[in-house]
């Protein structure tokens, strides 16, 4: 009876983590392909932005701090320092698999 239950069990928690692989790897595929295609769209911001001084933000490549005056690429609420960006970009599609990591 329970033998039943804990393969039961063990069989949903499998195609769980299944799908998350899946869902992570197509919500990467997803970024790349909008950052490869629709990049000329994502414009290079200098200057004062409407995000508060004590707010800290975080490239999400390096994960230092983007300090203000300093160039970054905001593509919806990320932002990255502009040589990260590039070398994001280039990476990914270096790899040839589309995934962003």
């Amino acid at each position: 009876m329970y033998a039943d239950l804990i393969r039961t069990a063990e069989d949903t928690m499998a195609a769980n983590q299944r799908i998350r692989r899946q869902t992570a790897n197509l919500q990467a595929l997803t970024r790349a392909l909008l950052l490869r295609y629709r990049g000329h769209r994502f414009p290079l911001l200098v200057g004062a932005s409407d995000a508060s001084d004590d707010q800290e933000r975080v490239c999400m490549v390096c994960r230092n701090a983007i300090k203000n005056g300093e160039g970054r690429y905001r593509v919806g609420e990320t932002e990255f320092h502009p040589e990260c960006f590039k070398c994001w970009m280039t990476t990914s599609f270096a790899r040839g698999d589309g995934r962003v990591d």
